[in-house]
């Protein structure tokens, strides 16, 4: 991981984070959140936003990622239309609020196209890190909550940053719901990194990565209501957060990680890290 070293700009945050999605205080994830860097968004590209931990920090995109103007296909049907803008040497995704989500992308696209920009998909770690903070609304849903259609309403992918209350403790958007977010990790015959995944269920607990350890027909509120998908397949991706049609099963805890690294749909997407 590419480190943004801290300096002697480093401040205290003068409030506790409080949202539902943070846990068992400043350590919820084995690193402490409590110190930040002062206008730490000069020291990433515009548009992405720092999330600040003990062994430096990293950048993430404020936004999904969407399709720039130099592609043949502003808004892919299937991934095959997503192949051919790679064709295109100038065709890059960009990071802006209020444009169309870059969907129906494989991982192998996506980490593709991170790369086109000299950036990388986030571990699902550094995803989950700056995805503290973002609200898990319930029941009634409004235009300014987190797109995961709760009321039924609209079911259909919303444009980049358009839900203005879902917005993570670090400034990044849409962490839950809109679409699913690709991650750059593997699980292999149920493993991933060294935890052996539970079967699909609801979150009932999870590591300091934010990776679902134990799972429960019941739906658990201290992980607001998240689903986790276990592997249907010996190697397997992982895509977190949910989508615009996932309900309360959505949120910052939510992992799927049944689909193969080739899977795409309009309800997928992607952020890059730096």
């Amino acid at each position: 991981m590419r480190t943004v070293v801290l300096t002697a700009s480093i401040v205290l945050l003068s409030a506790v984070i409080t949202s539902m999605s943070i846990f068992a205080g400043d350590y919820v994830t084995g690193e402490r959140l409590s110190a930040t860097v002062a206008n730490s968004n000069n020291a990433c590209p515009v548009n992405m936003v720092f999330v600040p931990t003990d062994s430096g920090g990293f950048c993430i995109d404020m936004f999904e990622r969407s399709v720039g103007d130099a592609c043949i296909y502003t808004n892919p049907a299937n991934s095959i239309q997503t192949g051919q803008n790679l064709q295109i040497d100038t065709c890059e995704s960009v990071v802006l609020k209020g444009r169309v989500t870059w969907v129906n992308v494989t991982r192998t696209q996506a980490s593709r196209l991170c790369a086109r920009s000299k950036l990388r998909l986030p571990s699902s770690r550094e995803w989950f890190l700056a995805s503290l903070g973002t609200p898990d609304t319930g029941t009634p849903y409004t235009e300014n909550d987190c797109n995961l259609n709760r009321n039924w309403g609209i079911r259909e992918v919303g444009a980049t940053g358009s839900g203005e209350m879902c917005v993570s403790s670090f400034g990044a958007y849409d962490m839950t719901g809109n679409v699913w977010e690709w991650v750059d990790d593997d699980v292999v015959n149920g493993v991933l990194g060294n935890i052996t995944l539970p079967e699909s269920g609801y979150v009932d607990g999870v590591t300091s990565s934010g990776i679902p350890f134990t799972s429960s027909t019941s739906a658990n509120e201290l992980y607001g209501q998240d689903y986790f998908w276990s592997p249907r397949e010996p190697v397997t991706a992982v895509m977190r957060g949910g989508f615009y049609g996932s309900g309360s099963d959505g949120g910052v805890f939510a992992v799927n990680a049944e689909a193969i690294s080739s899977f795409s749909s309009v309800g997928i997407g992607f952020r890059c890290v730096q």
